[in-house]
């Protein structure tokens, strides 16, 4: 499944490399991007009306069908095209490209609320960045899955490793957030957690 989440958000910018992780304000327009109707939420509609887009984009030739040299050219891909391919013809034609982004929508809909919330979407672009181990293979994140990919962001941010992060180092944090989150000490990999954690369950 992170590899799925890897060539979507790959597809999605363009990109060629997903280490680096995107700052707050990229997270916002990139959600605000989706959010037509401008209510604070992502619903499938929406979902599905940008993967649309997304697909129209990148099918270069205007052929309906997303091939292997207009999505990347790395085993990598070749692999998760291989995976959504579902009449294994090799390419990946719309339906099975829409399937692919519905399936994504239910891992980021963390809350189960049938919409995606900015948090939601900036922890989905966050993991996708990083990796996730779908430990129970049920094709969501639960707690604990959250907790050891946020780990591996923690990693990626922490460019100094001295295992804290500066303002600078979690640019992908809202100033805010950060001022909550370093209350009562450094911003360490379990306070990350507790961040989102908080913002999801409110503990």
């Amino acid at each position: 499944m992170l590899r799925w989440l890897k060539l979507i958000l790959a597809l999605a910018a363009g990109a060629t490399s997903l280490q680096a992780l995107p700052d707050a304000a990229t997270l916002r327009t990139s959600f605000e991007r989706i959010d037509l109707d401008k209510n604070g939420q992502i619903s499938m509609l929406e979902w599905d009306q940008y993967s649309f887009a997304l697909f129209r984009h990148r099918d270069l030739n205007r052929n309906d069908i997303l091939e292997p040299d207009e999505i990347a050219s790395d085993a990598d891909s070749e692999n998760i095209i291989a995976r959504a391919d579902t009449n294994q013809d090799g390419v990946l034609r719309i339906k099975e490209f829409m399937q692919l982004r519905r399936a994504l929508f239910n891992v980021a809909d963390i809350n189960r609320g049938e919409f995606l919330n900015l948090m939601e979407y900036t922890l989905f672009r966050l993991i996708a960045a990083s990796g996730w181990d779908d430990t129970n293979h049920n094709g969501r994140f639960d707690f604990s899955e959250l907790r050891a990919s946020l780990v591996l962001v923690f990693g990626l941010a922490d460019t100094d490793q001295d295992k804290e992060l500066s303002p600078t180092e979690a640019g992908f944090i809202i100033p805010e957030d950060y001022a909550r989150a370093t209350a009562k000490g450094p911003l360490n990999a379990e306070a990350l957690y507790l961040l989102y954690r908080y913002h999801l369950t409110g503990e």
